[in-house]
């Protein structure tokens, strides 16, 4: 009977302390089972992180006024004691007039008699002095495409591409003679402007290092290397127009530049712009908000130094850029 009893309670002991190790192992494996829920969460965020993103550029664009010598109407950038002729006869057909020849009546002269004409003058000159000696670009409007890949929320490999149309614009004179404002020993010399126009594609590639901030913004610098082309529009001085007789009826543009040859692709007369392409490399630092959800916007600042090349002018300056980025 004992050993009955023995056995009985034995298998109790047994059957006690089996369900308690259940108990056991089943309340261990609720906390690792939300500890494991707890790491594919975060495991979702960073890979949510990673991956291709895309924004719109949109912003300014200030150019280094040291190529905008290009346009000053005499053909020629000077640099200290250095100088540069922008135009060369490289076979071409290309043909640069300074503002002195494109005056001249001797080779234009029924737009040189126009100007002669609604001043009511016999004759003008150029004086020595008359290209601008500072003349520089106008702030211009700058697009263009972010295409990111994120390694993660801090790093990432950044592809940018800009473009932007330049304008410089600044004044020349020139100085007429026989016209009734010539008194007491004084010349008539007028101001008039000249303008030059130029577009430019700015592609970069780099690295991006971010640092998180409060919430999902983050601060960010870029490094990178780039590419300029540099495209040189138009150059052109605007100048009173009119007939014999009837004084000026307002104003007209003369392009400094021609294409002269005669068998070439466009219309002769016509300039047939080149694109000279530059190397260089910058940092673009700002700040990235998440606005909803994976909409983003960032402001930067991007800070480069480029090679600009334009026709036979060439030299490196450091540019600017103010952008901000929209998107996903």
């Amino acid at each position: 009977m004992k050993s009955i009893k023995f056995t009985w309670i034995v298998a109790l002991l047994v059957l006690i302390v089996g369900e308690a190790q259940g108990q056991m192992l089943k309340n261990k494996t609720i906390p690792m089972t939300s500890f494991l829920q707890d790491d594919d969460e975060d495991g979702w965020d960073e890979e949510d992180e990673s991956g291709f993103s895309i924004t719109l550029n949109l912003g300014a664009y200030f150019a280094n006024k040291k190529s905008a010598q290009v346009y000053n109407g005499s053909g020629i950038v000077v640099d200290g004691n250095e100088f540069q002729f922008v135009f060369e006869d490289d076979g071409s057909g290309i043909r640069y007039f300074a503002i002195d020849e494109r005056l001249n009546i001797n080779l234009f002269p029924a737009q040189t008699q126009s100007v002669l004409d609604a001043v009511g003058a016999t004759g003008l000159s150029i004086p020595y002095d008359s290209s601008p000696a500072n003349m520089g670009y106008q702030p211009s409007f700058v697009i263009g495409l972010n295409l990111k890949y994120n390694f993660n929320n801090t790093a990432a490999v950044v592809l940018d591409l800009n473009t932007t149309r330049l304008k410089a614009v600044d004044v020349f004179t020139i100085q007429f003679i026989g016209t009734g404002q010539q008194q007491n020993a004084q010349n008539d010399v007028r101001p008039y402007t000249i303008t030059g126009e130029e577009q430019r594609i700015f592609l970069s590639l780099g690295y991006r290092q971010g640092w998180e901030l409060k919430g999902k913004n983050k601060i960010y610098c870029d490094f990178f290397g780039n590419m300029l082309m540099s495209q040189l529009r138009s150059n052109y001085i605007t100048v009173p127009s009119g007939q014999s007789g009837t004084g000026s009826t307002g104003f007209t543009d003369l392009q400094l530049i021609t294409y002269s040859r005669a068998n070439n692709a466009v219309a002769p007369g016509q300039y047939n712009p080149k694109a000279g392409i530059g190397f260089g490399f910058g940092i673009g630092p700002g700040v990235e908000f998440v606005l909803k959800e994976k909409i983003r916007m960032d402001l930067g600042l991007i800070i480069s130094r480029d090679k600009v090349k334009i026709e036979q002018y060439g030299d490196n300056m450091i540019n600017y850029q103010v952008v901000a980025r929209f998107g996903i």
